[in-house]
């Protein structure tokens, strides 16, 4: 897992050494999606891991719902890009949510988030 943490780690690493930052992976929480977008960053944010804990979930309820689930089972997510980057970059959340979370819709969103 390519976290958003660890990848403005990675990047800030190249930068105290004086290197360019080379295409980089991270996740779309938004440290990292800030400091991309910040720094024009060449980068993608693949979002699947944010979504792993309701996979199962869902596959459980297509499954008692008498519907096929591919096998392997894959739940397809978006991808953050830079077509799509500022979509997903909410200067009102901190540095540690991720864009995706999945919780958008819950009771006290974005309250409880913050």
């Amino acid at each position: 897992m390519d976290a958003g943490a660890t990848a403005v780690a990675a990047v800030e690493a190249f930068q105290d050494a004086g290197k360019p930052v080379p295409p980089i992976n991270g996740e779309d929480q938004l440290d990292f999606l800030r400091l991309w977008k910040d720094k024009t960053l060449t980068a993608i944010a693949p979002t699947y891991p944010t979504y792993q804990w309701r996979t199962p979930i869902i596959a459980a309820i297509r499954i008692l719902n008498g519907e096929q689930v591919s096998s392997p089972w894959k739940l397809p997510q978006p991808t953050v890009t830079q077509d799509n980057l500022d979509k997903y970059v909410d200067a009102n959340m901190p540095p540690l949510h991720y864009a995706m979370c999945g919780c958008t819709d819950l009771p006290g969103y974005p309250q409880r988030w913050k």
